[in-house]
């Protein structure tokens, strides 16, 4: 099984005493078909020689959520926050989380437990770690509820994204075009005109990504991925208007030689290529960040080409073939041939020590 790859976060806080938190990102996850399930209590009741029975509605009931997974030390930095557990709170480990969890459980405390727009209050009832070795341990957690929060909340772990630097990067770039001097040829500026446009669709592609990825739990690998490519588009095509603002000789660029209309649109030239250097720069930090956000300890989101195999992925990342099975890891795979189109995350190493990994195969 796989953790819940689409959930931005799962979060369970003590709802009064020390307020307590647990958040669980990523490789902390529980495995997926976590269920939040519910019923309606009746009372039906039949009389003698009526065809009909009377039934009395007694008000919702919630099942419990039984949840589980598996904690592996390599895989935990950056994957989980603990608050209020004094000197567990600084620590990424296994052993960490399931005091965490004991102590949660051994306080009987209500809980407010929130993954994406599903938040329900309760205690957790059983709690049951299997020790595989000293830093991988196997996890089960049943939540027992009385009440669920039917308004829409705020996604859990909700982190904004940064969208604030891309918006003023990009109104910059298209003030410095409407700058454009007056005796500039009618071809140049048509042309620079077009290479702009094409910068602004693709930052447009970015801000859709962003704007899908606050709004929807589905598919982050994909969402994080599109973001990337429209990042590396962006550059490309800045790289292109640049070129041309630069490169092209003064006698094309404008209509007439007097040394102040020359001045002026050299300077305008500067100011559009300086500014469209900036948005570059931004949209890249842009796009990390977007990658840092959604899936937290990743090096890289990938899609995979027709004919490359895990291994040669691990030879391009890690350097050495070896470390395939942990990027099989971090996707739930168990071979190391995949499908053409599949988007993968590519984890970073934990240690130097797992460069030298077993083969499954």
């Amino acid at each position: 099984m796989t953790a819940l790859a689409n959930a931005p976060s799962l979060t369970i806080e003590e709802a009064g005493g020390s307020a307590r938190s647990i958040t669980l990102r990523g490789r902390s996850l529980p495995y997926q078909g976590v269920s939040f399930g519910g019923s309606m209590r009746t009372n039906v009741t039949w009389y003698a020689g009526n065809p009909e029975a009377t039934i009395q509605v007694l008000g919702p009931d919630l099942q419990p959520t039984q949840m589980e997974g598996m904690w592996k030390d390599r895989f935990l930095p950056e994957q989980f926050e603990l608050s209020g557990f004094g000197d567990l709170d600084s620590l990424s480990t296994a052993d960490a989380l399931v005091r965490a969890f004991e102590r949660i459980r051994a306080s009987g405390n209500e809980l407010r437990v929130q993954w994406f727009n599903v938040v329900r209050r309760g205690v957790l009832t059983d709690f049951v770690p299997t020790w595989i070795r000293p830093q991988d341990v196997r996890w089960e957690a049943t939540f027992t509820w009385f009440a669920a929060d039917t308004e829409t909340p705020v996604r859990a772990g909700y982190n904004p994204l940064p969208a604030t630097d891309m918006l003023t990067a990009t109104t910059e770039h298209d003030d410095a075009l409407t700058l454009i001097p007056g005796n500039v040829s009618r071809d140049y500026s048509a042309e620079i005109v077009s290479r702009v446009n094409a910068v602004r669709q693709q930052a447009g592609a970015m801000f859709d990504y962003v704007r899908r990825a606050q709004n929807t739990a589905q598919m982050p690998l994909n969402l994080v991925q599109g973001c990337l490519s429209a990042a590396d588009s962006l550059r490309a095509e800045a790289e292109d208007e640049v070129g041309r603002l630069t490169s092209i000789p003064y006698q094309y660029a404008q209509a007439t030689d007097r040394v102040l209309a020359v001045f002026s649109c050299e300077a305008w030239r500067r100011d559009l290529a300086k500014s469209a250097d900036s948005l570059t720069a931004t949209a890249l930090r842009t796009a990390e960040q977007f990658q840092r956000n959604l899936v937290p300890g990743s090096l890289a989101v990938v899609t995979v080409p027709g004919d490359m195999t895990l291994r040669q992925l691990s030879t391009l990342y890690y350097g050495s073939p070896d470390s395939w099975s942990i990027i099989a890891d971090a996707n739930g795979l168990v071979d190391s041939v995949v499908a053409a189109g599949v988007v993968l995350v590519i984890p970073v190493l934990p240690s130097p020590a797992l460069g030298t990994s077993q083969s499954r195969f």
